[in-house]
């Protein structure tokens, strides 16, 4: 879906966003409904207990928005027990251009890219690689000075875990100061994993770790660059290799290749009642941030893979992506001393 800034939105873009978000996010909570073994295959809604009405109804209200002017453009895939029952795309990919939504365009993922930043470290975890109950200062020294301040009164080091990180209870603001709206300004993308990890281990931590939940971007972050430093890889060629490649993913990645430039929506805000453009990929410019927390591009048919993955217990086509014992972990709630429920990184 083409995405609105988050912080000049429109209500109603909002809404549809996070509608799409919450359908995908509730088909990974549920993995028990997952046919054994089930690859992605496109089928009747009857076969699989849809009901064709209502999904009829569901994708003339996204026809609806579009035409409304609500979001300028978006692609739909619903799926249920590996079968993909609708696949549709709607509106304009490119405003200016008129270059219509594709079934194939590629999107900039947002914070859905969180979800597959935690599958790499979970990978890492099953490996034996990492403890996620491990203090964050054991790969990433530069931690071990970070401070608690409360109310404006020091009250010392505190050491943060992974397992914080992934369920948002570190107590690590929302991001590192120098990362300034909109998300995917060329300054963003022209930083690199440890001067961002280095920039969030300066930051004093808002409250003891793990007593409150509070969004963190930048813990997410600090996830990725432990992913480089366990793995010895950089963060993007370690997701290529053992997520992406073995999902079939081909058109999943943190830089498009210029051969897929035309395929990569526009984002566009909403500002003073103005669609305004503020990010239009350019193959020309190299990424060197692959961005963790927000940086991921993918399609649709590409994210589908990742969930049914989850929903097969970590299996896909035959590849065991991620153990199932990761899987039932980070599905389940992480948080039972917390209002929020919350698993690890979903």
């Amino acid at each position: 879906m083409q995405r609105t800034d988050k912080h000049n939105a429109t209500p109603q873009g909002k809404r549809a966003a996070r509608a799409l978000l919450l359908a995908a996010l509730l088909l990974a909570a549920r993995p028990a409904l997952a046919a054994a073994g089930a690859v992605l295959q496109k089928g009747s809604p009857d076969s699989v207990g849809v009901s064709p009405g209502r999904l009829a109804s569901a994708l003339t209200r996204m026809a609806e928005l579009v035409d409304a002017d609500v979001m300028a453009g978006a692609v739909v895939l619903v799926a249920r027990n590996g079968v993909i029952v609708a696949e549709q795309a709607f509106g304009l990919a490119d405003v200016e251009n008129s270059i219509p939504f594709r079934n194939d365009t590629i999107c900039a993922m947002a914070s859905v890219t969180k979800p597959v930043t935690a599958t790499a470290v979970m990978i890492l975890a099953g490996q034996g690689k990492l403890n996620i109950d491990d203090p964050v200062e054991k790969y990433l020294p530069a931690f071990g000075s970070q401070q608690l301040v409360v109310d404006g009164q020091p009250r010392g080091h505190r050491a943060i875990t992974l397992r914080q990180l992934l369920t948002h209870t570190s107590g690590l603001p929302q991001d590192v100061p120098s990362r300034k709206l909109p998300y995917m300004d060329r300054g963003w993308l022209s930083r690199t994993l440890p001067s961002i990890a280095d920039e969030a281990a300066k930051m004093d931590l808002r409250f003891e770790p793990g007593t409150r939940y509070s969004y963190s971007s930048a813990g997410v972050a600090v996830l990725g660059r432990t992913v480089e430093v366990v793995s010895g890889q950089p963060f993007d060629a370690f997701q290529k290799t053992r997520l992406f490649g073995p999902l079939g993913m081909a058109d999943t990645s943190f830089q498009p290749p210029a051969s897929a430039a035309g395929r990569v929506a526009v984002l566009y805000a909403d500002r003073d009642g103005k669609r305004e453009a503020y990010y239009r990929f350019d193959p020309a410019f190299r990424i060197t941030n692959p961005a963790p927390n927000g940086g991921l591009f993918s399609t649709a048919r590409d994210m589908a893979a990742f969930v049914q993955m989850y929903l097969n217990r970590g299996e896909y086509n035959g590849v065991q992506v991620l153990g199932s014992g990761e899987v039932r972990l980070m599905l389940s709630d992480q948080t039972p001393q917390l209002p929020q429920m919350r698993g690890l990184g979903w």
